[in-house]
């Protein structure tokens, strides 16, 4: 983390996301090409008594020869004072970089530090027992221990936002906008506050936040290549299919990475240029074979365009894993359509036990029961998703499509 709020300070280094980098096993070369990195930074820490005897490296990425290394040694229990110190001696492997104008300091105590550290790792590789609900809780509370820690307001923001795809409780994603509010607040041209405003605006559909937040990054950061992504994105829900096409394109000739791969291929799916996304999803896979994104995406396109079976394979190989809500809700949904009832159902209580609230995932349930002839309780899975629905407030028209169902299979036809 140290590395991570040092290099986002220097003009022209852009830090690639740890999740990014921590989905690909290998050396530094493996890893590089993977993610299409320039360099490397390599690091090493060996308790010796009361001390770390730490070691860092910059290692080029192209044929993994040695460009700059450092050590130092800093007392075990202070991980505030080894955090600055590993900075310092980056700015001085870094000396021909200036520090960017506008670029935030990051500031906390060392047991906020800590517990972020802590924290991060459970979100990035969460266990089967993964409480998000609580996670999102320990990230408040350091919050507002060190409000001068940046990186938990984006991880915070994230995290809440993934509670509202997977729970619909709008809660989530006001708790969402008043962390970004607040990081914008504190680090008004630090672009990873901008990044994490431009992911929330898109969230939410918010073009116009969108286009504003990029426009600064743009401005503050025009060699940022993390903004294309964002751009590409927002062109497309624009509906300018061509121009956010070309943009990833574009991305790819200058970061050809797994992950710029995948952002591609989910758009060509989109607009139902299946072969195309088979053949990018495939170029993905090969530089990195056991990401769980790039399966989930494969099993993605098998559900919507290919083979059921092989679809239910896909997900039941991902969710022993990473039994994620998302994931075993389109497992489920995978089961009921190939008529495995029994499986469908356990599938979809399980996303439940896990704090889901989604209508649609009661309604697939309430399906469940019904074609395997449990009308008393698929009667009240239906009431259930009927409330759910009533309870969101305003309606889109994937709700409203659900609220007819729910009413027609409750006997209120006419209404439906």
């Amino acid at each position: 983390m140290a590395a991570i709020n040092k290099f986002a300070g220097l003009d022209a280094v852009f830090p690639i996301c740890p999740r990014e980098v921590d989905a690909i096993d290998g050396d530094e070369q493996q890893v590089a090409r993977a993610v299409a990195a320039d360099e490397v930074l390599t690091a090493t820490v060996a308790l010796v008594g009361p001390t770390c005897r730490v070691t860092i490296s910059r290692v080029a990425g192209a044929d993994g020869h040695v460009l700059w290394m450092d050590h130092m040694e800093i007392p075990a229990d202070d991980i505030r004072l080894l955090a600055e110190t590993v900075a310092a001696h980056l700015a001085r492997g870094f000396s021909d970089r200036r520090t960017r104008e506008g670029a935030f300091t990051v500031s906390a105590s060392p047991e906020d530090y800590e517990a972020y550290v802590k924290v991060r790792a459970r979100v990035y590789d969460p266990p089967p027992d993964v409480s998000w609900v609580e996670i999102l809780d320990e990230l408040k509370v350091i919050r507002e221990r060190s409000p001068g820690l940046l990186n938990v307001y984006t991880l915070e923001s994230s995290v809440a936002r993934y509670l509202y795809r997977t729970t619909r409780d709008e809660s989530y994603l006001v708790h969402s906008r008043e962390v970004i509010d607040e990081a914008l607040a504190m680090a008004p041209d630090d672009y990873r506050s901008l990044l994490a405003a431009v992911d929330l605006a898109l969230a939410i559909n918010d073009l116009e936040a969108a286009e504003k937040h990029l426009e600064r990054i743009e401005e503050i950061a025009p060699s940022n290549p993390f903004g294309l992504g964002h751009r590409a994105r927002l062109k497309e829900l624009q509906g300018d299919i061509e121009e956010s096409l070309r943009i990833h394109q574009m991305l790819i000739e200058f970061r050809p990475t797994w992950s710029n791969l995948r952002r591609l291929a989910r758009t060509e799916v989109r607009q139902g240029r299946i072969e195309s996304a088979r053949l990018h999803l495939d170029q993905a896979i090969s530089l990195a074979p056991d990401n769980v994104f790039l399966q989930a995406s494969l099993a993605e396109l098998e559900m919507l365009h290919g083979s059921l079976e092989r679809a239910e394979e896909l997900y039941l190989n991902i969710v022993a894993n990473s039994p994620q809500p998302q994931y075993l809700a389109v497992l489920g949904t995978a089961q009921l359509l190939l008529g495995r009832y029994q499986e469908a159902r356990e599938t979809f209580h399980r996303v439940l036990q896990q704090g889901s609230q989604s209508p649609a995932v009661m309604l697939n349930l309430a399906d469940c029961y019904s074609l395997a002839g449990d009308s008393r309780e698929a009667a009240q899975w239906y009431e259930r998703a009927l409330a759910e629905i009533d309870a969101s407030g305003a309606l889109g028209p994937e709700d409203l499509g659900r609220k007819a169902q729910c009413l027609a299979h409750l006997g209120s036809r006419d209404e439906a």
